[in-house]
């Protein structure tokens, strides 16, 4: 054979050689344990929300809570869902929701260093004025008396989500047949939605339009020329 074309059959070998060495051999390992850049975030992101100490500094957030505006709507199965307006600040708290005939809006003003609540009526102008025993009941939780409860260790971390146009941490906890999530604001700290419930009874309770901030004195006060009737000692533990 001729020297030229036994050099060029000799290159051509090696070179059939070589790639198939490549496709096979070479880059095996990578191959075979490929990284997902994106799988591994995740599990970082999980490890550092179902750490207690991350979860703790993250309620840590809400504690010292300077006050805050709301919306707040609870959803019962089988009945409509509640609406009410909220502001809160340390020590007060008031609520406004519509009059069940559409014609007027009553508003609850607590004072909790005072142990008092107004309970006023927009259309008759009227407030009873009533002393607070025990608790007041499910329509005057804020969102720190449901982080207050929570139990840490039992948290489980799920994914983020954007709520209500905020950045949120959701958590799901078993309690029995219990089932529930949270989703809590991560600049903050504070619960912005919880369900729970078992199967497919749920109620879900969501703080909506959140503002957080300091409120005005003047929405703890009664409007002017409003008529006051104590009732003492009779007291109040409810709601309206």
């Amino acid at each position: 054979m001729n020297k030229k074309w036994l050099v060029i059959a000799l290159a051509v070998t090696v070179a059939l050689a070589a790639i198939a060495l490549a496709g096979c051999g070479g880059g095996s390992a990578d191959s075979e344990n490929p990284e997902d850049p994106e799988a591994s975030k995740l599990e970082q992101e999980a490890d550092k929300w179902n750490d207690p100490a991350e979860i703790k500094s993250l309620l840590a957030k809400g504690e010292d809570m300077p006050g805050c505006t709301y919306d707040y709507v609870i959803t019962v199965p089988g009945i409509d869902p509640l609406y009410q307006k909220t502001w809160v600040m340390p020590g007060k708290f008031r609520t406004e929701r519509e009059h069940p005939l559409g014609n007027a809006v009553l508003v609850s003003i607590i004072n909790t260093v005072d142990g008092v609540m107004y309970s006023y009526d927009s259309g008759s102008n009227i407030a009873t004025l009533m002393t607070i025993v025990g608790d007041l009941g499910e329509d005057f939780k804020t969102p720190q008396d449901y982080a207050d409860d929570l139990d840490i260790p039992g948290m489980m971390y799920v994914r983020r989500e954007v709520f209500d146009d905020k950045d949120c941490i959701v958590y799901e906890m078993h309690a029995g047949n219990l089932t529930s999530k949270m989703w809590i604001w991560e600049e903050h700290g504070i619960p912005l939605k919880i369900i729970g419930g078992v199967g497919k009874e749920e109620i879900v309770v969501e703080f909506l339009s959140f503002v957080y901030g300091p409120v005005p004195d003047e929405m703890f006060e009664l409007p002017p020329g409003a008529t006051i009737m104590d009732l003492g000692d009779l007291g109040v533990t409810g709601g309206l």
